[in-house]
């Protein structure tokens, strides 16, 4: 397989000068450069928008409007159950800090504090639909690894066939979809990952409304949202489903479908939900406490050979945070989802999922020395990963940081494509290849 190594620069925060009403205009870019090493050489870069736009005031109304990212939701270590309204980058997996892994999306809010500012609504106004930015093949952190499409056509012509011929064609075909142009191979896939997502019109957005309570040593909100998902429910044609799980070569009036092309293999849906949530955080004596919790309508849920469905669901987090000064600090966080009707075969993931999770993290030397530990467990399947990092700053505008990402499950990992199209263990062991070395270095100004 390959090495994915990324570099992103992701201080460039940029702000005009304040106006006299506190009016601002807000800027900030995101540049990425990747490099993927291995059988062959890749790289490319791109520079995009991060959050950006307008924050001000038009009379008693609080507004923000651009290109934007909502966080809700109180868990830290582990995804946030009420964290769904922007779109996830997924392609680089737990290496993505999570301050990074949410995508701006356009967007409008706007709130007004009631109740001598005790008690504030915020209302939410997605104009047009997102969606995660996934790789669905050819990388570390694809469901489809590196090679696995010709390894599996390899020996396709000894398949049971209608007609000659026909097994070495796909075998051909097979070894061309993995040697395509890396340009060509990567907008296909974003393409793929992206096909049937709503048009950009304004019928096709979201909206949210919540409300924000506070009070001396706590908060809390309740939030509704009627939302639409950010990934898509993906079915595999059921004849291609069939030559994968039978090994039988198709008809010769199923033919066209097989050599359509990839994109028209699959068939997406942007299924909507409705959504409430409740999250909170409070003191009691030195223990901070975090709690939130969600009910959706329809959960996609994603079953073995690429098959998906929809259910209600509900989840509940907990979070304890205790601190010693600036000298040392431990948290902990549980997370439990529950699917009410979930697919009898669903794919890394379980009906009912208990994830726990924990840092300790010590300065030394006033601050310039940091030594961290962050550690998950998967409950529900046993995988488990662990990210120890170190951190050095020279000066007030440097840190230098040092860490590796470790991660185990007790199921061996996918060997290939019909293995991994019907897997049985978790994330945790899908992708215990993934084990990476990581360095950092910050400057901020």
């Amino acid at each position: 397989g390959r090495d994915v190594h990324s570099v992103r620069v992701l201080n460039g925060e940029r702000r005009c000068a304040l106006y006299f009403s506190g009016d601002r205009w807000f800027l900030e870019i995101w540049g990425e450069h990747q490099f993927l090493s291995g059988d062959d050489a890749e790289g490319w870069w791109d520079v995009t928008p991060g959050p950006s736009g307008w924050h001000g005031s038009a009379g008693a109304l609080d507004i923000r409007a651009g290109h934007l990212i909502e966080r809700w939701g109180k868990m830290d270590l582990l995804p946030p159950l009420l964290d769904v309204i922007n779109p996830r980058d997924m392609s680089a997996g737990p290496m993505t800090p999570p301050e990074y892994l949410r995508l701006p999306l356009p967007m409008l809010v706007v709130g007004a504090d009631l109740a001598d500012q005790t008690i504030r609504t915020e209302t939410t106004i997605v104009p047009w639909a997102g969606a995660d930015r996934v790789e669905s093949r050819g990388t570390d952190w694809s469901l489809m690894r590196q090679r696995m499409v010709s390894s599996y056509t390899r020996g396709i012509e000894d398949w049971p066939c209608c007609f000659d011929d026909l097994g070495a064609s796909l075998g051909t075909l097979g070894a061309n979809i993995e040697d395509q142009d890396s340009r060509y191979r990567r907008g296909l896939d974003l393409a793929g990952t992206e096909r049937g997502l709503p048009d950009a019109l304004p019928l096709q957005g979201e909206i949210a409304q919540r409300f924000l309570f506070s009070w001396p040593g706590g908060d809390m909100s309740v939030t509704g949202a009627y939302l639409r998902t950010n990934q898509a429910a993906v079915d595999l044609d059921d004849g291609v489903r069939d030559i994968v799980q039978d090994r039988l070569l198709p008809a010769v009036t199923e033919l066209q479908t097989v050599l359509g092309g990839a994109t028209s293999l699959t068939t997406n849906t942007w299924p909507r939900t409705w959504l409430a949530g409740l999250d909170g955080s409070t003191m009691i004596g030195p223990i901070g406490v975090r709690v939130e919790g969600r009910w959706m309508s329809d959960q996609v849920a994603r079953s073995k050979y690429i098959k998906s469905s929809t259910t209600p669901s509900v989840g509940a987090g907990l979070g304890l945070d205790w601190s010693y000064g600036t000298t040392l600090f431990v948290s902990a966080e549980a997370r439990f989802e529950h699917m009410f009707e979930p697919p009898t075969t669903l794919l890394l993931s379980r009906r009912d999922q208990l994830t726990l999770a924990t840092n300790i993290r010590g300065s030394l030397f006033a601050d310039k020395l940091r030594v961290s530990v962050m550690g998950i467990y998967d409950a529900s399947f046993g995988d488990w990963m662990a990210k120890p990092a170190v951190s050095y700053r020279p000066a007030d505008a440097w840190e230098i940081t040092a860490g590796a990402v470790l991660i185990d499950g007790p199921v061996d990992a996918p060997r290939g494509l019909e293995n991994a199209l019907s897997y049985a263990g978790g994330p945790g062991s899908y992708w215990s290849q993934n084990d990476a070395a990581t360095l950092a270095v910050t400057w901020i100004k």
